[in-house]
């Protein structure tokens, strides 16, 4: 009701960037002689999606579960994420138009939920862009970008995971084409 909010105070704090989260973690493993990988650090700060209180719980979780040394595969691990050596095999089967394998991948990612792989993939695909890595043009990564937020209304609508992630990938052979 209008009375009771007139009588308090409300807070609204913005999200923390991505690399004063990154560069925070670096602080703390570095006092606490931990070892890590910088991409790791990078995840669990993105996965903390802007607030560090989460993301220094999953550090924490991520120093028990890695035995001491943060790493990719335990990072990803952990938190139910595709590893991203996985995503740049899946790339090079969308170049290389491997229809067959690309099926392989899609079962492979059933283990995974399907709209959170579309966002590691965004996210994979934004590392590729401000690296300007020469196999993924401006262009080619603005078509593959276009599929995937056209995969995000068909998950609006519950359709099954497999098959969205499926004609993702092949719409992406597809927008090679052209």
């Amino acid at each position: 009701p209008a009375t009771i909010i007139s009588r308090t105070q409300h807070f609204r704090f913005k999200s923390i960037a991505i690399h004063k989260i990154t560069e925070h973690l670096v602080t703390i493993l570095n006092k606490e002689d931990i070892g890590y990988e910088l991409e790791a650090l990078e995840i669990l700060a993105r996965s903390g999606r802007g607030s560090l209180r989460d993301t220094l719980t999953l550090l924490d979780q991520a120093i028990i579960y890695s035995k001491n040394h943060i790493d990719i595969t335990t990072v990803t691990e952990m938190l139910g994420l595709v590893d991203p050596n996985f995503i740049t095999e899946l790339f090079n089967s969308v170049f290389a138009k491997d229809y067959e394998q690309l099926v392989k991948y899609t079962k492979i990612l059933q283990d995974y939920e399907a709209e959170m792989v579309v966002d590691e993939i965004i996210v994979f695909l934004t590392d590729k862009l401000y690296n300007q890595d020469a196999l993924f043009s401006t262009l080619i990564i603005e078509r593959f970008f276009r599929i995937l937020s056209d995969s995000k209304s068909l998950f609006s609508i519950n359709a099954d995971g497999s098959f969205v992630l499926s004609l993702v990938f092949f719409k992406m052979v597809e927008a090679l084409k052209i």
